[in-house]
């Protein structure tokens, strides 16, 4: 389920969207955000993933992707602005797309005279430049696709937001705002998973991707970084490593494990909201005294006699009743009540 409303710092309370505009509308709001901003923030907030596994919630910590479709919470508007910064770059690159494919449409039916005085449209005149015979109409900017993974006889979907593909090129680029840009001319470990699913995808969809930059921006500079792409099998085994599982607790409504290590996650602990936070705290404990039982049982030097003592109990004994006797056991006291 998506954020159901506003933790309010200067009011100390939690308000609804509705509440936290309405407030905003009066221009006499005390936090430091104005009506305009603050709704395109609202936008970002209200997103919910539903449906299939994105390739977002994948890449990141999957138990925080799985509780923020079923914990209720509240959010901060200061830790939502730099989803506003980056709603800004995908505006820019939509407009971007946009309108290079209404210039290439307009150029390509403008008449031209050739020679006899007649004028006829571009596209039916042989021999013209280069520009304006290249089909620029082909760039994909902001267009979402999918594919089916099959894994061990089931298959798992999975879908992703491209931001920018040259089909001509092959080369897939993606734009990341950031506080700072990277010191060492490498993507972020999380940056380069999320691109070379995004090839995976296009790959299946006959768009073959061979490069891959990704435009790191913060409010000083920007930075273009190389991706490093990878082979086919290494994204198919993060798959079966993340979407499988994810997938899975999705079907089932049950919680994925923690996150151990960086690459799976685990720098996210602390960047939750209070109410996913709470949630997570409280399975982690649970996981950690089932873990101590295990451990427990499996040091006893006569856990195997114990074993067996159990299940030979269980044979002799039958269903246990509700007080804990055998179902044997409670007819003939039933029946001693009805002689007294």
């Amino acid at each position: 389920m998506p954020a159901v409303g506003i933790l309010c710092e200067p009011r100390g309370e939690k308000v609804s969207f509705d509440e936290c505009l309405e407030c905003a509308a009066t221009w006499e709001n005390p936090c430091e955000f104005r009506e305009p901003v603050l709704r395109r923030m609202v936008e970002a907030m209200k997103f919910s993933s539903s449906g299939e596994p994105s390739t977002t919630e994948i890449t990141g910590c999957i138990l925080n992707s799985f509780l923020k479709r079923h914990v209720e919470f509240w959010v901060k508007p200061q830790d939502y602005y730099w989803a506003f910064r980056g709603t800004l770059t995908h505006e820019i690159l939509y407009t971007y797309a946009t309108e290079k494919k209404a210039r290439a449409v307009r150029r390509r039916t403008r008449n031209i005279k050739v020679p006899g005085g007649l004028w006829v449209p571009r596209k039916y005149v042989k021999g013209l430049p280069a520009e304006d015979e290249y089909d620029v109409k082909t760039i994909i900017a902001e267009e979402r696709f999918g594919m089916l993974f099959p894994f061990d006889g089931e298959d798992y979907f999975i879908h992703g937001k491209v931001d920018l593909y040259i089909p001509w090129l092959k080369k897939l680029y993606d734009w990341k705002t950031a506080k700072t840009v990277p010191k060492y001319s490498r993507p972020y470990p999380g940056h380069q998973q999320q691109t070379n699913i995004y090839g995976r995808i296009l790959g299946a969809n006959d768009l073959p991707v061979e490069e891959i930059e990704i435009n790191y921006m913060d409010m000083d500079q920007t930075k273009p970084l190389a991706a490093t792409v990878w082979t086919q099998e290494a994204i198919d085994k993060f798959l079966i490593k993340r979407l499988v599982p994810y997938s899975q607790a999705l079907w089932m409504v049950k919680a994925p494990p923690r996150p151990r290590t960086k690459e799976d996650g685990l720098w996210k602990c602390g960047y939750c909201e209070e109410e996913i936070q709470a949630v997570c705290d409280k399975l982690q404990k649970r996981t950690q005294i089932a873990r101590v039982k295990v451990e427990l049982c499996s040091k006893c030097p006569h856990r195997l006699e114990h074993e067996k003592a159990k299940k030979d109990a269980r044979k002799k004994t039958g269903k246990r009743g509700s007080t804990g006797r055998s179902a044997g056991d409670n007819k003939e006291s039933a029946g001693k009540q009805k002689v007294a």
